[in-house]
This record gives C-alpha cells, sequence and structure tokens, in this order.
C-alpha cells in the first residue's frame, strides 16, 4: 500500500522536485538548508539523504547508518519498488546532500517487537518458503542480532 500511495503521489504531483519522508523521520537543521540550496543550483537529478537511527531517544553513532534517495527531480522517472524496505528508483545522476534526516523507528520495546515479527512474516511471504527455516532466521537477525549492534552502540555512545 505505502509503494502504491508514493507511485501514486508521483503522478499527482505538479513540482518539479519531490521529497519523500516517512512518519518517523525528521529533517536536521543542516539538512533543510542544503536542501533549499541546492535546488537553486542543482547538480544532480536525485539525492541521497544520510540517515541517522535513534533508538529510544538516544542518537545510535556505530549502527544503522544508511543513505536512502529522498530528494528526486519529478522528470527523472522516480518510482517506488519493493513491499518491506521499499526504495526509490530513478534514471539520472545522484548526488549526496549534507546534514542528517534523523529516524525514530521505534517508540518501545513492544513496538520493535511487533514490527520485527510484521517484517519477517512480509520477508518470508516474498521468499515462498525455498528455506525452511527462514522467517526463524529472519527473526533471529532482525530482533537478536541488530539489538546486540543497538546495545553495544549505546553503550559506547553513553560512555
Amino acid at each position: 500500500a505505502k509503494v502504491f500511495k508514493r507511485n501514486y503521489s508521483i503522478r499527482v504531483s505538479s513540482q518539479p522536485w519531490l521529497l519523500f519522508l516517512d512518519a518517523d523521520e525528521l529533517l536536521s537543521y543542516k539538512l533543510k538548508k542544503s536542501i533549499v540550496k541546492e535546488l537553486k543550483n542543482p547538480r544532480a537529478d536525485a539525492y541521497y539523504l544520510k540517515r541517522r537511527t535513534c533508538y529510544f531517544g538516544k542518537l545510535l553513532k556505530f549502527t544503522w547508518r544508511e543513505k536512502k534517495v529522498r530528494l528526486v527531480r519529478r522528470s527523472a522517472g522516480p518510482l517506488w519498488v519493493g513491499k518491506v524496505h521499499e526504495r526509490l528508483t530513478f534514471k539520472g545522476k545522484a548526488s549526496t546532500l549534507k546534514g542528517v534526516l534523523y529516524h525514530f523507528p521505534y517508540k518501545n520495546l513492544k513496538e520493535q517487537l511487533e514490527k520485527t515479527v510484521k517484517y519477517v512474516s512480509l520477508e518470508d511471504k516474498k521468499g515462498k518458503g525455498k528455506a525452511p527455516f527462514r522467517a526463524g532466521w529472519l527473526f533471529f537477525r532482525e530482533f537478536f542480532l541488530r539489538g546486540l549492534a543497538v546495545c553495544l552502540s549505546m553503550f559506547f555512545t553513553l560512555t
């Protein structure tokens, strides 16, 4: 549904540039300034935004560093693809903007567990039962291994 809605918004938009944000994301002041400055004289057709995750109110310094294409020229033919971790495709050149896109994926541990189960279920359906232990592995990877990485990052953030 999310991909359909985003692709629909591309079709009905009239502006030359499109910025896509999730409800759990927030632009830093530096990123806002970077976007405004760049759009005055654009060097690319799409822009990667550096995304940093905040976990239970703490910015994680050592994990979940990502770059996501979220700002795109409408004429670059943008199209969202994927069901779980959807991504924006486009034609043309890309560049990276300065600043940070803050990501707040979970309010608490219960919400993390619920989202993990949901994503594992969707990923498992995508795999169509090719691996008998796929769902178990995905849950272990997403909840425990990622959780361990988060705990280590929080430890080093607080020290």
